[in-house]
């Protein structure tokens, strides 16, 4: 027969089930914290498998809390972590909670999930998740509370929200800045998952399929947010995504700032809208049209002014050393030349070179400088198209491999999965062991393949993918890279 603890007065309990060092232990008991009550737990707190712990009250934590035993929404509470080092949070359930909020500027390491029915404040300190799947979770009825969240005081991890018709501000960041995305939910099925990425999404070109038909002329490849529906459900939203003087150096404006969107239909970089942000080149936000189509997401610019020449197609690729670009045109009025410039994030370029416009309709340069030397696993290039007059446009930006072997795990293809079926490429400068792991949402490892990949490029065609989202982790001497993919 369990042992029953009920709380009923407003006081500070420092003892449990069992005591060491006011350490609060509840293993197979029932412990319920009625309302107006509150409870302060000054050591670690266990609340063990089998064990039954309802709080509708105040629960105050100092230290580590581990719940091992699932939690209903019914008995949420208030919780308050509070303590002066690190506290982690975890066990081999999520925890329930109506309303949290945390206050320790130490921070807190999450390894398990949080599930909130009211709401979170943001008081001090980062919630950093220890693993992929360590998700805090805003139920329908949860939202962001007061003080609101900041450089201080955010999540660096992954957050779900749930419900529809609203707007929610995912409170995320990389454990420096606090860097939002907003999201206006027409229809979420299932949740939304959003993380921010101080990080390239992937190179790609861009593409005219997006919801504003204009092609992007650029992409912020410093920093991008994943947003991605969950239990393969149906999420349809704008999108609005913020710039700073963090991970962001564009000199535009903000009426050619727009809603960049990697998109898993196209392998593109397509441009979402709208026509133009508000805000200043320093700071602003823009907002898509509605997407159906989820993937990464980041901020992209398109040009001020029509092209003095009409180019119909940009292209390269390696010959030997050198990469050979070539471009051909339909219409040359007034055009003066082409600049050749080239970069290694696809963001800052430099001038490599000139080529006067003649009316040949085609033209090539070739970029023999020693591309080996950039440390940058890709080479990028765009031409600027120059007017008589001195005005100026861009083209598209292509890009070509590095001549070094620059290692690298790519992103699944297709993603979503075609049936129960998807690959990925994976670069590798020499012959080396893998183990290839699928995790479950709380990071727990459910099985793992060994593999030795060759120098060089390596192909791995993955089947039977369950629905869903998957998470697969690769792991090979010391590092670990994660990839999602969808079916």
């Amino acid at each position: 027969m369990k042992n029953k603890i009920l709380i009923i007065l407003l006081l500070t309990l420092i003892i449990g089930l069992e005591q060491t060092q006011a350490q609060f232990y509840n293993q197979g008991s029932e412990v319920t914290i009625q309302s107006g009550a509150t409870v302060t737990v000054e050591g670690n707190f266990l609340n063990a498998a089998s064990s039954d712990f309802k709080n509708s009250g105040t629960l105050v934590l100092k230290e580590y809390v581990t719940n091992n035993q699932p939690m209903t929404a019914d008995f949420g509470g208030y919780w308050i972590f509070n303590g002066s080092s690190t506290q982690k949070i975890g066990g081999t359930q999520s925890i329930w909670m109506n309303t949290l909020r945390y206050d320790n500027p130490a921070g807190f390491l999450l390894q398990t999930s949080l599930i909130l029915s009211k709401q979170l404040e943001f008081n001090a300190g980062i919630m950093t998740a220890e693993n992929p799947g360590n998700i805090v979770y805003f139920t329908p009825s949860a939202a962001i509370g007061s003080p609101a969240p900041s450089d201080a005081s955010h999540i660096n991890g992954e957050v779900v929200k749930e419900g529809e018709a609203q707007i929610f501000k995912y409170p995320v960041g990389d454990g420096t800045r606090y860097q939002p995305i907003e999201v206006d939910f027409a229809t979420n099925e299932n949740g939304l998952l959003g993380k921010y990425y101080p990080s390239d999404a992937g190179a790609a070109p861009f593409g005219g399929n997006g919801s504003e038909a204009t092609l992007l002329n650029s992409y912020n490849s410093k920093e991008h947010w994943d947003l991605t529906p969950i239990n393969n459900g149906t999420t349809k939203a704008t999108v609005k995504v913020f710039w700073d003087s963090y991970n962001d150096g564009y000199a535009e404006g903000a009426s050619l700032r727009r809603v960049a969107h990697l998109s898993t239909l196209t392998g593109k970089w397509e441009n979402e809208g709208t026509n133009g942000g508000v805000g200043s080149a320093a700071a602003g936000s823009v907002i898509s049209n509605t997407i159906a189509d989820w993937s990464p997401f980041t901020l992209g610019t398109v040009q001020a002014i029509a092209l003095p020449i009409t180019l119909i197609n940009f292209s390269g690729k390696k010959v030997g050393e050198s990469n050979l670009l070539n471009w051909q045109t339909s219409s040359e009025i007034n055009a003066s030349h082409f600049e050749i410039e080239r970069s290694t994030n696809a963001k800052e370029f430099e001038k490599i070179g000139r080529v006067n416009a003649n009316k040949a309709e085609n033209y090539k340069f070739e970029d023999i400088s020693s591309l080996i030397t950039h440390n940058s696993s890709l080479i990028y290039y765009r031409l600027k198209l120059v007017d008589l007059d001195g005005k100026f446009g861009y083209s598209k930006i292509i890009y070509l491999q590095n001549t070094a072997d620059n290692e690298l795990v790519g992103n699944f293809y297709p993603n979503p999965a075609v049936g129960s079926q998807s690959n990925i490429d994976i670069n590798l400068s020499e012959k080396s062991s893998w183990a290839i792991s699928t995790l479950d949402l709380v990071g727990k490892v459910l099985k793992t393949e060994k593999r030795v990949l060759e120098k060089g490029l390596n192909t791995l065609q993955f089947e039977n993918i369950q629905k869903g989202l998957n998470i697969i982790q690769f792991e090979s001497n010391g590092k670990v890279i994660v990839r999602k993919l969808l079916r």
